[in-house]
């Protein structure tokens, strides 16, 4: 778009009162952002807008003065100019040495609450005050008018409330609502609007009516003639609370308070009482030092008998580990209990989980007190099996059948898949295979589960999705990897024979329990013991609420590692 100013060339007089020519404000519509592509001039870019430099205007910061509306805080919405909340500010009417006449800015903010107190007034400073007075025309002459507006500003900003300016007559005599002195040199008119000139550096309170809540609005009116040149004001504002005095860089304290959080306090005057303890702290350092003496000596005492005890307790955890090695090996070597195991017919039958010794008394249990004995009876074809599952009780393994009945499913998969029928199938499972009433041979025979899990044709975990009786809590393949104890058989198992004998039971038989083998992301996992879930006894009861440790895990995992060493025939994990 272009604009062309031609002139008639024959003698231009003033129109109206007022100067030839003519002002041209204008912007660019639409939500579409200004920059970078437009130049900021006196400004800086922020978003898509442009931030004018104080005096400068406009959407491109192109005008040196202020244009009919400007408004602080936050840029203008489609729903309406917003207020920003400001207890301090400036506000430049612009950098010309002569402002336009017919000129009229608006500038609001938001006076806020502090600490649940309302403000009591706004004190503004004139640093600088150059506008035409009455002494020209007290009818035309330049005004600039203070109103309190009850909501959002809007282009009809002198419709709001009117309130009165008060002069003050020196720095530290402002007058203020409650001070019982009338207010020092009113210089406010019946519009509201001060009349005369200001020195720079003079300063205004402006009182609010109690109980304010809203903004003001600085409305700045030049008339439509300025026979001098003037170049406008230069203002800044704060706000004023109840008790409270308002601080910063450009608003000091005045003196004997000090400026902290914006808000002005008294200095603490320094007392008898405070030198006193300077100089008790001063005794005490210099005793502090003689103590440090004595307690560096002590220190260096105490150190060198501390490197002895060291030594000898890291000679007495050498033999432990070696103790725990010799352990591991052993236990591997062969059973430190016997293998019991129930035939798959029996098992199939029994109706729900049975406890060892009720199924010891009956004689439906085997028991293989080596494992030579199992693998003589593997090569006569026989078929173990060794199902890992998760309690769903504190004091029953499965109080409502849920896993016997997949673990029926399970025994019967694993006999149709490996071509035997039931009796050949020997199955180990915790409760009917661990004594639960000794608390002695239970311990011994969970410290063989690494042999047991280890020594299988099949390793079949069962892990339908249920809920622990007890806590209410999800049961299921997510649950099962995620329990320590799961993870310990399931490393025994593969420490030995890798991940080729692991299934998990599911609706139609048995499934790979790692389709990916020693590449699976989810074997990688399940052989991090540790990493694991350990609870208490009471919660962790999988074999009769035996209270069990990291201890038995550290053997448990030991004997793994040497599982693993003797099967060279696989990578390591």
């Amino acid at each position: 778009m272009f604009i062309s100013f031609e002139s008639d060339g024959l003698a231009n007089a003033p129109r109206n009162g007022g100067p030839a020519g003519f002002e041209i404000h204008w912007s660019i519509e639409g939500s579409g952002a200004l920059c970078p592509e437009a130049s900021c001039g006196h400004g800086t870019c922020v978003e898509g807008k442009c931030v004018c430099e104080p005096g400068y205007y406009g959407d491109t910061c192109a005008f040196d003065h202020c244009l009919s509306e400007e408004f602080l805080g936050p840029p203008p919405t489609e729903s309406g100019r917003l207020i920003g909340t400001a207890p301090a500010g400036r506000i430049v009417s612009g950098v010309v040495a002569d402002y336009p006449p017919a000129t009229r800015c608006v500038w609001a903010f938001r006076v806020p609450h502090r600490a649940g107190k309302p403000p009591v007034g706004v004190r503004l400073r004139f640093d600088k005050f150059d506008l035409e007075g009455p002494e020209y025309n007290t009818i035309t002459t330049d005004r600039l008018s203070a109103l309190l507006l009850g909501g959002a500003a809007s282009r009809d900003a002198p419709s709001g409330q009117v309130v009165s300016f008060y002069r003050a007559a020196r720095a530290g005599r402002r007058s203020a609502r409650g001070s019982g002195r009338p207010p020092l040199g009113a210089w406010s008119g019946a519009d509201g609007s001060f009349q005369g000139t200001f020195a720079d550096g003079d300063e205004i309170d402006l009182t609010l009516p109690e109980g304010t809540a809203g903004s003001v609005a600085l409305v700045f009116e030049s008339d439509a003639s300025n026979p001098t040149p003037h170049s406008g004001f230069d203002l800044s504002y704060r706000v004023i609370w109840e008790d409270e005095t308002y601080c910063d860089s450009n608003w000091p304290c005045p003196g004997g308070l000090t400026c902290q959080d914006n808000v002005c306090h008294e200095k603490k005057a320094k007392n008898n009482a405070q030198k006193l303890r300077r100089q008790r702290n001063e005794a005490f350092l210099v005793i502090g030092c003689i103590v440090g003496g004595l307690l560096l000596v002590a220190l260096a005492v105490g150190l060198c008998r501390f490197a002895d005890k060291k030594a000898k307790l890291e000679r007495q955890r050498a033999f432990i580990v070696r103790d725990q090695i010799e352990d591991a090996i052993c236990s591997v070597e062969d059973f430190q209990a016997p293998f019991a195991a129930v035939a798959g017919d029996v098992f199939v039958g029994l109706g729900e989980l049975v406890a060892h010794e009720v199924l010891r008394d009956r004689g439906d249990l085997y028991f293989f007190d080596a494992l030579g004995d199992v693998a003589a009876e593997q090569h006569s074809g026989t078929v173990f099996v060794f199902l890992s599952h998760q309690w769903l009780g504190h004091f029953a393994p499965d109080p409502q059948g849920i896993h016997y009945r997949a673990m029926v499913r399970a025994v019967t998969s694993t006999a149709e898949r490996a071509s035997v029928p039931l009796n050949r199938l020997r199955v180990w499972v915790d409760f009917a295979s661990v004594p639960q009433a000794n608390s002695t041979q239970q311990k011994v025979a969970i410290g063989s589960l690494p042999s047991f899990s280890s020594c299988v044709d099949y390793f079949v975990v069962v892990a339908p999705a249920t809920r622990h009786t007890n806590t209410g809590l999800a049961c299921d393949r997510a649950s099962f990897h995620a329990r320590c104890w799961c993870r310990a058989e399931i490393s025994g198992c593969w420490a030995r024979n890798g991940s080729s004998k692991m299934y998990i039971s599911t609706d139609h038989g048995i499934d790979k329990l790692f389709p990916g083998g020693e590449d699976d992301p989810q074997l990688r996992e399940a052989i991090d013991v540790f990493g694991g879930n350990l609870t208490s006894a009471l919660c962790e009861n999988q074999i009769s609420g035996a209270p069990r440790s990291r201890c038995f895990l550290t053997h448990w995992l030991t004997s793994t590692q040497v599982l693993q060493a003797r099967a060279p025939r696989r990578h390591a994990l």
